[in-house]
């Protein structure tokens, strides 16, 4: 991960955050993300407090220097992907979301229940 964020401050002055060494890294409960088979998360990895002041990043590993894919680093240009509808479901049972109206994969606030240890796989609409 190479990152520099610019902050122009309303005064016009400017400060550069960078990434480096002195950053640290963890896992995410994001364990895979598709834009085809949507976000793959795993709860029981999830770190409460993990974006506030005060954490306890100790168990987190140093973040490494790793050589660049290649010397021309450009950007993506792309339509942005966004979240333009949100379909509610139309019957629940315990463990299910089933009848999703249209065959679309699954984005935004999926708020459901599952034991631990569950998998939801939602099934995109390419692929049906």
């Amino acid at each position: 991960f190479c990152m520099d964020l610019r902050i122009t401050y309303e005064d016009g002055t400017e400060e550069v955050i960078g990434t480096g060494q002195d950053w640290k890294t963890s896992l995410s409960p994001v364990i895979f993300n598709s834009i085809y088979t949507a976000e793959h998360y795993d709860a029981r990895l999830e770190q409460p407090g993990w974006d506030t002041p005060g954490f306890d990043d100790s168990k987190w590993k140093s973040s490494l220097n790793t050589g660049a894919p290649s010397n021309n680093i450009t950007s993506q240009v792309l339509h942005p992907v966004r979240n333009v509808e949100e379909i509610p479901a139309v019957r629940m049972t315990k463990f299910r979301l089933q009848d999703l109206r249209d065959e679309l994969p699954v984005s935004g606030d999926e708020s459901l229940l599952y034991e631990s240890g569950a998998t939801m796989k939602p099934h995109p609409g390419p692929r049906l």
